[in-house]
């Protein structure tokens, strides 16, 4: 019960995405602009040049209204959360339902965290990001930097790092990479080839091929010729885990380059301090085969 409910909040926060206004490619699906005729081919350099100039779009992101409708097994929840992001590494998401907070989930620049009040005990699970790239293990098949992706807010590399595969209804970018500890896995960015290449999902493969989650952009809103995220559906089809997110209920609910001063980031971007939690340090578990579970550092200061 104890992973299920840590694969939840471990997945709340993943697979946003972000997109660039006015170039030949969108970045998102764009439903209104949708056609039935498909066009030539585009070049992985086309594609991958989209998405960084979408990244260099957002700097922040922010919203109060967002709405979960997720499903694990056979079982079905809904909740309210708030998300907030700055590059390159801050992220928050918290998860509210029957007027109490459940999940806290975060990051910096020196660490990642999340905290389930369901847990049994909600300890506060943290890992800094230099033990994380010394392959620290997850409870749940996670990488921070997937949120900042899903926002269009990622960072990319030459295109030497990947293919470009034709498919019956898309164009997939294409690239082998790593996880945390080390395994190969394989990113695949799906285009739509209807009137213009769009981003429509995207899934992470491992290395037998097996899908380990996807993502799908179902709506999207324009906001000050950026497009955002209105509605994104993903699953992790092992862990029989499907959420859907609804950010905001209007467009101007969602701030997009908004001013977050280094004070507000400072606390917006820090763990808090819950009386009587423990907090377990991921990489001082991972070193500790016994079994005992060990805190590291104690209630949140």
């Amino acid at each position: 019960m104890r992973h299920r409910v840590c694969a939840l909040g471990l997945t709340l926060g993943l697979a946003v995405l972000g997109c660039a206004p006015g170039s030949r490619i969108g970045f998102m699906r764009d439903k209104s602009a949708d056609s039935r005729h498909p066009l030539e081919r585009p070049t992985v350099a086309s594609l991958v040049d989209t998405l960084k100039q979408n990244s260099s779009q957002i700097k922040s992101l922010e919203c109060n209204e967002v709405r979960l409708e997720y499903r694990q097994g056979l079982q079905s929840y809904g909740a309210d959360a708030k998300i907030a992001c700055q590059k390159p590494r801050n992220f928050r998401l918290g998860v509210f339902a029957a007027g109490s907070q459940q999940v806290d989930m975060g990051s910096n620049d020196q660490e990642f965290w999340y905290w389930i009040q369901r847990n049994d005990p909600p300890y506060v699970y943290r890992c800094s990001y230099q033990d994380f790239e010394r392959g620290v293990e997850l409870p749940f098949p996670f990488q921070p930097e997937w949120i900042m992706e899903g926002l269009g807010m990622g960072e990319y590399g030459a295109y030497d790092r990947y293919q470009l595969r034709d498919t019956r209804n898309t164009w997939e970018l294409v690239e082998q990479t790593q996880n945390s500890r080390g395994q190969r896995v394989t990113k695949v960015t799906e285009f739509s080839k209807q009137n213009r290449p769009q981003v429509r999902g995207f899934k992470l493969l491992d290395h037998q091929n097996r899908e380990i989650y996807t993502a799908r952009i179902d709506d999207v809103y324009s906001i000050g010729g950026v497009i955002v995220p209105k509605k994104v559906s993903f699953s992790w089809p092992e862990q029989k885990l499907s959420i859907n997110m609804w950010i905001g209920r209007a467009a101007d609910q969602v701030v997009v380059n908004g001013q977050i001063p280094p004070e507000r980031a400072g606390l917006l971007f820090s763990r808090s301090t819950l009386s009587n939690i423990t907090t377990i340090d991921l990489a001082e578990l991972a070193r500790r085969s016994n079994g005992g579970i060990q805190p590291a550092g104690g209630p949140i200061r």
